[in-house]
């Protein structure tokens, strides 16, 4: 009943807001445009991170344009002339050989005429555990970041009794977009003396925030560490996160980043305090410096995840990362967080070791992306 009712939402939105009439002005400017080879759909401003590379690195090359949905900003605001604002009711319509999204799909978010529905990993966490049964079925074709999600696809088709998809090693695009931001701050330097602890935890029943958030931050604070809470996009507006900014947004050495704003604070921290969210990921492959994991309940949701006989990466990784605590031993967590905060030197090798086991084509996966769409098209032609 939840799903019916937010799809009749939909639709009444779609029709008395007058956005069918902004489609078919899009539409139209698409189509004497002379249309598009390829299309990138960003369903929220935020996949510009993981498609908008690839977006740029085919122009000139391929025949490209970029849709957003007209209810989402974008993280920087472009104004070209390939990019069209138009509501997923409309992309059933528009014909294009592949269609590249990040986005969990229904059937009419697909161009109809689409040869190869593309999905371009929007995390490095595993595809059958965080994600719901469904999440990836419209795709015929995944750019996997890593061998996990080339294995994670695999077992989802032999599990749907569905002919197996292709898989392409690419890699993680976000991860060549933070590498290139990380060489422009890395020598620049911080202000400020105290040393600075990320707290970027995931979202989900059993979580950080709400678990033990105020004592964590309290505690770290009274470490004299410098604190930046950047919660998940889902925790954005919560109790919880109001309840935590109210208690600390007068202390001068706390400060509350809006993941939606960039990703500062992923290129600055000497230590991320995380679970199982996948920035955990991309600030250990990034920085090769440990990660403080709290032990909260995984975020699951596919309840028969355990049936594929995988190990979720963000699960069998953290060892390798750095240390994982119970969220009851706060004291421990705190000594950990002094303790680790000064230990990169200790974990980079084994780090480095993760990453060239986890993610393919580290620092060169949106090129390969290009390439793979150039010949996919050329199969095509």
């Amino acid at each position: 009943m939840a799903l019916l009712g937010r799809a009749l939402s939909e639709i009444l939105w779609y029709l008395f807001s007058g956005a069918w009439f902004s489609d078919l002005r899009e539409i139209n400017r698409f189509f004497r445009s002379g249309g598009a080879d390829v299309i990138f759909f960003y369903k929220a401003g935020m996949d510009e991170q993981w498609l908008g590379s690839i977006a740029a690195a085919c122009d000139g090359r391929l025949k490209t344009a970029v849709v957003v949905n007209p209810r989402t900003a974008l993280l920087h605001q472009t104004k070209s002339p390939s990019l069209y604002h138009l509501s997923q009711f409309a992309l059933y319509w528009l014909p294009c050989r592949a269609f590249v999204s990040t986005a969990t799909l229904s059937l009419f978010n697909v161009p109809r005429a689409a040869e190869h529905v593309i999905c371009v990993p929007h995390s490095l966490v595993s595809f059958h555990a965080a994600y719901s049964p469904n999440a990836f079925d419209h795709y015929t074709l995944i750019f996997s970041a890593g061998p996990h999600h080339t294995q994670e696809t695999a077992a989802m088709d032999a599990a749907a009794r569905r002919q197996p998809r292709p898989t392409l090693p690419v890699g993680y695009t976000k991860m060549d977009t933070l590498i290139k931001q990380y060489a422009q701050v890395s020598g620049a330097g911080r202000e400020g003396n105290h040393k600075q602890v990320l707290v970027a935890p995931s979202w989900g029943e059993d979580n950080v925030l709400g678990r033990i958030g105020i004592e964590l931050v309290a505690g770290l604070l009274e470490q004299d560490f410098e604190v930046v809470l950047r919660p998940h996009p889902m925790q954005m507006g919560t109790a919880v996160l109001r309840r935590l900014t109210n208690t600390f947004i007068r202390q001068p050495q706390f400060r509350l980043e809006n993941p939606a704003a960039g990703q500062t604070s992923l290129l600055t921290a000497d230590l991320l305090i995380s679970d199982y969210s996948g920035v955990a990921l991309e600030y250990a492959f990034l920085r090769l410096r440990p990660v403080l994991f709290i032990d909260v309940l995984p975020k699951v949701n596919n309840p028969n995840w355990h049936l594929f006989g995988l190990s979720p990466a963000e699960l069998a990784v953290r060892q390798r990362l750095g240390k994982v605590f119970a969220p009851e031993a706060l004291a421990d967590i705190l000594s950990g967080a002094a303790e680790l905060s000064d230990a990169a030197a200790q974990y980079s090798a084994a780090i480095s070791a993760a990453r060239d086991e986890y993610v393919y084509n580290y620092g060169f996966a949106t090129q390969t992306a290009v390439a793979q769409l150039a010949r996919l098209l050329e199969q095509a032609s």
